[in-house]
């Protein structure tokens, strides 16, 4: 932006704006570091050419440039919790991370990932049945939540035994 006299290129893409209600405004759009932003202002009550609204998004894209840095928790197949499976073929059901969990922080040991789910499964057990949530808590505020499905199904074991003369065929179900 050219007549003003500090550094705006953190800023890709923007529009000005001005109403009664909302005095001036600005949304815009910011990239660094491999981060994106989007930033909607309005209440900017000075003339245009302080263009205070525009401070104000440069100000804040800069502060999150330098002080906010992207965590990954978990890696996408990464083991987020395991599930007893009751009277199945398998014994338990391992929770995957479906993708990267990253979040953006400036606090990475306030962190803490959650699973608030399931505990056991009773087998059979169909695929896309929702088991249970992952949560990334930032101190105690909710930053992250996802929803987790099973990815198959789940089968109910088959046992054979012998009765007297004849074959007894039991399916827990």
């Amino acid at each position: 932006i050219f007549f003003l006299d500090y550094d705006t290129t953190i800023i890709k893409g923007a529009k000005t704006g001005y109403t009664d209600a909302a005095s001036l405004c600005l949304a815009s759009y910011a990239k660094s570091k491999g981060e994106e932003y989007i930033m909607v202002s309005g209440q900017t009550h000075s003339d245009a050419k302080s263009a205070y609204h525009i401070k104000d998004a440069v100000n804040l894209y800069n502060y999150f440039d330098q002080n906010y840095t992207r965590v990954t928790l978990k890696k996408a197949k990464d083991k987020i919790h395991k599930i007893e499976i009751i009277n199945g073929k398998e014994k338990e059901y391992i929770v995957e991370a479906q993708e990267d969990i990253t979040v953006l922080t400036n606090n990475k040991d306030a962190l803490k990932l959650v699973w608030k789910g399931k505990e056991e499964i009773e087998a059979p057990d169909k695929s896309d049945t929702y088991i249970g949530k992952v949560q990334v808590y930032e101190d105690d505020v909710l930053i992250y939540e996802k929803p987790y499905f099973l990815t198959y199904n789940i089968d109910a074991k088959t046992s054979l035994s012998l009765n007297g003369n004849s074959f007894v065929f039991v399916l827990y179900a």
